[in-house]
């Protein structure tokens, strides 16, 4: 359910990262995952450091992944934002201005779970998150912030969900993304060494 590419800066991972959310062979291969029965839902967020605080931020993670849920799925509304899900359901570019409170915000990423559970026969998510570590939060945040995004692919919450995550080699995320945990995951800056080493001594 879960694959973390782990990977040193400038090996390529937002690279890559792009690459397979841009690929044709990949969306293919996840709607015959998802099959007939199910409506795919693909959700991806990509961690930078710019001037932008809230691309960066927790209250930028969380607001990304719920508009993109809610744009494709105007129908969890009511689970995810049950105080004001009329007004988003008719109108999900609502959802862009409003100032949520952090706590809303919270609060609304923690419903993703009922969502998976209450969806498993009619949904399939794949959710692609990049640059983990360019998240400005401690060590305390960013566990938090992993150990949610791993419990999405346990078992007792959904088979019906795949995630794929980058992130810089930290100790906090090889902690919560490992195969300890039973994930898949690649060292990528091992497997683009050689090809760092061609381009710098040409």
């Amino acid at each position: 359910g879960l694959f973390a590419i782990h990977g040193k800066a400038g090996c390529g991972k937002s690279i890559l990262m792009k690459f397979l959310g841009d690929n044709d062979s990949v969306s293919n291969i996840l709607r015959r995952w998802a099959g007939m029965n199910t409506k795919l839902v693909v959700v991806k967020m990509f961690f930078w450091r710019s001037a932008d605080k809230l691309q960066k931020s927790m209250a930028g993670f969380y607001r990304t992944i719920l508009f993109h849920i809610i744009r494709q799925c105007p129908e969890f509304v009511e689970i995810l934002l049950p105080y004001d899900s009329d007004n988003f359901r008719l109108n999900v570019s609502a959802f862009t201005k409003v100032e949520f409170r952090l706590s809303e915000l919270h609060n609304a990423f923690q419903r993703i779970s009922l969502v998976h559970a209450g969806s498993a026969t009619t949904h399939s998510f794949c959710y692609s998150i990049d640059g983990l570590d360019e998240y400005e939060g401690d060590n305390v945040d960013q566990k938090f912030l992993a150990e949610q995004i791993a419990s999405w692919c346990k078992p007792l919450q959904s088979d019906r969900v795949k995630v794929i995550v980058s992130s810089r080699p930290n100790t906090v995320f090889r902690k919560v993304f490992g195969e300890d945990a039973g994930d898949v995951t690649m060292n990528l800056h091992e497997v683009t060494k050689d090809d760092i080493v061609a381009f710098v001594q040409s």
